[in-house]
């Protein structure tokens, strides 16, 4: 059978399929090297590749939604116990505003209150030893003013001793001069002389006496109102050492902020984003609350280190994420990093590098942006950022 196919024409026939498939193994041969190559398409897709310049590319991160002055973890001290909350999750407050007490406070306010009262008392009884003191100094003053008068005394007692001095020299010198007349004078006129004589050197004397006396008290009543002077002065000198006011004025101070530490209050104008701790519980290192302004929000955008250098604050960004469909939030870089560190924020594709390191970079959005994302703090976004204008006039290749 097979020797009845093996004909003239068969064999022709094998010849020329055996000759087909030499061409298409060799396409240099009879001229179809001419064909054009499989792999034409590829070289063209990637010369298009090629003319897109990566610089000018959108730089991509992933990052998070948090308020412009961040999330911030308020608490007390540990091993205390939560007393009272007095705000509730979600609420706008005041800054200073109190947001819990725990229960320490109610000892801490008595030691306020005890502090504050020993000061007021240490006060009063300053005051009093004050108006002694003052009163002590007046009558050192009386004193000084008496002392006056003593002086005007001594001065008209010396003025009458030096009177009675000359009259009872005089009255000698008469005396003398009478009794030498002898005869003249009789016994009657001579004895009532002798008498007036004795009389003016007795008042004398007393004039003497007073006038010493005098003097004497002069002195003594200079040296009271001194002592009463220096009594007046020691006399502060002394409260000021025990009463101790500032001592007690310290104790006051750290007693009421003492009490400060007992009670929770915001630090800023925001909201209570989350309660942590409930009433009763005793705290630890956790939190009780967790606050911030969400009037103004932020992206912190964590931008590959080598992209970094591809962006500079006033770069246009964009935001967004599953959990916000079809909206695209917007705003501009405000701060680019100084430190590389490892990321925070994962990918959900498998296939993504898990490490990575990356500077993070704060993008503040605008006021409808922030209205919408103040509803998700923390929440993971994709991150567009365009480079900046100087950026991509660096990079693009300059004409011949």
């Amino acid at each position: 059978m097979l020797k009845q196919c093996l004909t003239p024409l068969g064999v022709v026939l094998t010849a020329l399929v055996l000759n087909v498939l030499a061409m298409r193994m060799v396409p240099g041969l009879y001229g179809l090297g001419t064909l054009p190559s499989p792999a034409a398409p590829v070289s063209t897709a990637s010369s298009a590749a090629a003319a897109v310049d990566p610089e000018q590319l959108p730089v991509t991160a992933l990052g998070r939604l948090e308020p412009a002055t961040g999330v911030i973890d308020l608490g007390g001290l540990a091993g205390d116990r939560l007393e009272k909350l007095l705000v509730a999750e979600g609420s706008w407050v005041q800054a200073g505003s109190e947001l819990a007490r725990l229960a320490s406070y109610a000892l801490r306010e008595r030691e306020l209150v005890l502090a504050e009262t020993q000061l007021a008392e240490a006060r009063r009884r300053l005051d009093v030893e004050q108006r002694y003191a003052a009163a002590l100094e007046r009558e050192a003053e009386l004193a000084e003013e008496q002392n006056a008068l003593l002086d005007r005394d001594l001065a008209a007692q010396q003025q009458q001793l030096e009177f009675l001095q000359r009259s009872v020299e005089r009255a000698i010198r008469e005396h003398e001069s009478m009794t030498q007349l002898g005869d003249s004078v009789s016994a009657y006129e001579l004895s009532q002389h002798e008498l007036a004589v004795h009389k003016l050197q007795s008042e004398l004397a007393a004039a003497r006496e007073l006038f010493d006396k005098l003097r004497a008290s002069r002195e003594l009543a200079d040296k009271l109102a001194a002592a009463k002077r220096a009594t007046a002065e020691i006399g502060k000198a002394r409260l000021a050492a025990t009463l101790q006011l500032d001592s007690l004025e310290q104790a006051v101070e750290a007693a009421r902020l003492r009490l400060q530490q007992s009670v929770v209050k915001a630090p800023t104008d925001g909201r209570v984003l989350r309660i942590l701790v409930r009433e009763g519980e005793t705290l630890t290192t956790r939190p009780i609350f967790r606050f911030g302004d969400d009037r103004r929000m932020h992206v912190v955008a964590e931008v590959y280190e080598d992209d970094v250098h591809r962006i500079q604050p006033g770069a246009s960004a964009t935001a967004t994420a599953r959990a916000i469909p079809g909206q695209t939030l917007r705003g501009s870089v405000i701060h680019v990093g100084r430190m590389v560190a490892r990321n925070e924020a994962v990918s959900l594709d498998p296939t993504a590098r898990a490490d990575l390191r990356v500077v993070e970079t704060r993008i503040e959005l605008d006021e409808a942006s922030s209205a919408v994302a103040a509803r998700f703090i923390n929440l993971q976004v994709e991150v567009q950022i365009k480079p900046h204008p100087a950026r991509r006039a660096q990079a693009a290749p300059s004409e011949p």
